[in-house]
């Protein structure tokens, strides 16, 4: 009997991003500063926290700050430890700042990185490396902000040294130095901020930016300053044609122009005469660092170059400006610059963003080195660098008029939409992108649906450009799509523009009766096992080692520990119609995050694969009856697949099957 792969334990972790940042909570990004800024989905719980000028307040009580999950920490790696503290004077005793695990004297792994007094513990493997004790040679008890940072290094063997090293401020405090063969060093539990496990050892002060990086940092690699606030300079949400022009930040980088066409809150370019860019200069000289943001959706076969932004009439020559192009160097590529420095080009598939919205950023970062000094996103996700071209220089931003939709208004006119550019002069991490549009189209939420209308069953009937693409997929007179288990191709042309999103309703119809064949109904991406924020549904699946026939699981891959959500629903190749939907909610608790419906009834667990975390969803293409259009053929009918951006309750479901196009007669 075959065997897919596809819910099998994942070993690899979270791929750390160009900072190698494991998780960043900055404590500015949301109200209650909850938010893992690096995008990798390390969630905050606020157990009673205030958020106060942009850092975390406690008062004493038995309050905390935790992660929801476990931190995802390898035993076999070094980790650098790091945040800004401002304690009470008045705290004269001991109190927790960061704490790996409940109370890290009783679990392996655990750390208890930072008292203000000085005192540290780390417990290792069978309390074996157990240490206390150490002392910081810096008061700081003095009213003011202070910089701590603990750099764990993982030994192992009685030639490697496990070492712990401490900072205040950029100075050395103390190392601890052991040699323990086969000793696991740190290992994934809650970790806490302000107090031991949110029961004793509570912290009086503030606490800012706590961010943990993969890798021994150096101390010119450490946090400079604290971020406070996010200092946005322009913003243009274009949410009615009465206010499309004003700046939205409050800054009074109004725009001017003629002949664009503001709609359903977006801005819409046709490629002729139409001109949009700042009244006045937009004066960004007083920063280097940067977040050019937007979301973008291309006209169908739309395949010219076109400009999107460019900060300057041109960029050639002007230190500190930028640009972003579309179709430069291919169909659906997307390329964005900032002079001087490096280019960097969305190399992946191509029509990648020919369909639906997609959101797209590029980031300065005068913190990092080298070519990861500017840094181009599309849906949060990194795009490659082009290697030609030299590493970015350290210079401040540009002052120049910003053009949108042309290069100076006079050539590579834009024929696309574009929604809610925003420019905030800080290096944002992922996780404090703008997360979807200010104003959709659609109150429903409505993101694509497939009908398959006899009369062109590829279209997205929500107009939102999300179409489909096959090769051997027949559609029958009763509008329903026969998949025969040899199809070569069924997907959608382009990524499904799911980014960001933390709700998301699968719904569809189906019918078969093959009870043997491992087959997958629907995956969004290539592959679910490789790609956290993707979501698959399969038939007669045995890798969860439930041997039974003519059954249906449906899960979401996510981001830390054993990385997926499964459900289970048995009975399905009877023959008869079904309605199934996958829903994820992330306001839900536990389990009741995913939830899966046959009929309207919720189905239950697959045991062995019920944990659950907060995550968000990636763009990526969507596949229908196959996995990847390469194998897993699918063998029945489909009809009517509807993904909705948010979670749905079953009364709201689809009740039944949409009818064909009837026959009109005129009687005269």
């Amino acid at each position: 009997m075959k065997t897919l792969a596809l819910l099998a334990a994942l070993t690899a972790t979270l791929a750390p991003n160009a900072a190698n940042t494991l998780a960043w909570w900055t404590f500015d990004d949301d109200p209650l500063g909850v938010t893992d800024a690096t995008g990798n989905f390390n969630t905050l719980m606020n157990g009673g926290i205030t958020i106060v000028d942009g850092a975390a307040s406690f008062d004493g009580t038995a309050k905390l700050l935790s992660t929801i999950w476990p931190l995802p920490v390898e035993s076999s790696k070094a980790y650098t430890f790091e945040c800004f503290v401002r304690p009470a004077t008045t705290q004269n005793s001991a109190a927790g700042i960061l704490e790996l695990s409940p109370n890290a004297g009783d679990n392996d792994g655990g750390a208890f990185i930072f008292y203000p007094d000085g005192a540290m513990a780390h417990r290792g493997y069978d309390n074996r490396n157990n240490w206390t004790g150490r002392k910081l040679q810096k008061n700081i008890l003095d009213d003011q902000w202070h910089h701590l940072a603990a750099i764990f290094t993982p030994g192992g063997t009685s030639n490697v040294a496990e070492q712990v090293l401490f900072y205040v401020d950029g100075e050395l405090q103390d190392i601890y130095t052991q040699y323990q063969d086969g000793n696991v060093y740190l290992w994934p539990n809650t970790f806490y901020i302000g107090s031991r496990g949110g029961w004793q050892h509570s912290f009086t002060g503030l606490i800012d930016d706590v961010r943990i990086s993969v890798g021994a940092l150096s101390t010119n690699e450490f946090l400079k300053a604290r971020t406070v606030g996010k200092p946005v300079v322009a913003y243009y949400p274009f949410d009615t044609p009465e206010t499309a022009f004003q700046d939205a930040s409050g800054n009074g980088n109004h725009l001017t122009g003629g002949g664009v066409t503001f709609q359903d809150g977006y801005a819409s370019f046709n490629g002729g005469a139409h001109t949009m860019n700042t009244i006045n200069t937009l004066d960004l000289s007083a920063y280097k660092d940067a977040t050019v943001e937007f979301f973008l959706r291309p006209h169908a076969n739309a395949t010219a170059t076109y400009m999107l932004l460019e900060l300057s009439p041109h960029i050639g020559g002007r230190d500190g400006c930028f640009f972003f192009t579309l179709n430069e160097t291919g169909p659906g590529v997307i390329n964005g610059s900032f002079y001087p420095g490096n280019w960097h080009i969305d190399v992946s598939q191509t029509n990648t963003v020919y369909a639906g919205w997609h959101h797209v950023a590029l980031v300065v970062d005068s913190s990092l080195s080298g070519a990861d000094r500017s840094r181009l996103f599309v849906d949060g996700i990194q795009a490659p660098q082009n290697p030609q071209f030299t590493a970015a220089n350290d210079v401040n931003l540009g002052n120049q008029t910003l053009f949108i939709g042309s290069r100076n208004n006079t050539g590579y006119k834009l024929d696309a939409d574009i929604d809610d550019i925003r420019i905030t002069a800080r290096a944002l991490q992922p996780g404090s992108f703008m997360s979807a549009r200010s104003q959709s189209p659609d109150p429903s939420e409505v993101i694509a649906y497939w009908p398959f209308d006899t009369r062109n069953p590829l279209h997205d009937a929500t107009e939102n450009g999300n179409e489909l693409q096959s090769d051997g997929v027949t559609f029958t007179t009763d509008r329903t799509a026969l998949l025969s288990g040899s199809q070569r191709k069924f997907s959608t042309v382009g990524t499904l523009p799911l980014y960001g999103r933390d709700a998301l309703t699968v719904e569809f119809f189906m019918r078969t009766t093959d009870a043997d064949t491992l087959a997958l109904l629907m995956e969004l991406g290539p592959n679910f096992n490789d790609a956290p924020g993707c979501f698959a549904i399969v038939e007669n699946q045995y890798a969860t080692g439930d041997a039974e026939d003519g059954r249906m699981d449906a899960g979401f891959h996510m981001l830390v520990g054993y990385n997926y959500n499964v459900k289970k629903a048995n009975a399905v190749a009877d023959g008869k119609w079904h309605h199934y939907a996958l829903v994820y909610d992330s306001s839900k608790l536990d389990a009741d995050i995913v939830r899966f419906f046959k009929d309207g009834v919720p189905q239950p667990s697959e045991g062995s694969h019920n944990y659950v975390c907060k995550a968000g969803f990636r763009s990526e293409r969507l596949y229908i009856g196959s996995r990847s259009d390469s194998g897993y053929w699918f063998v029945g009918e489909l009809d009517d697949i509807k993904i909705t951006g948010r979670a749905l309750d079953p009364s709201e479901f689809l009740k039944k099957r949409s009818s064909p196009p009837g026959v009109c007669v005129i009687i005269r």
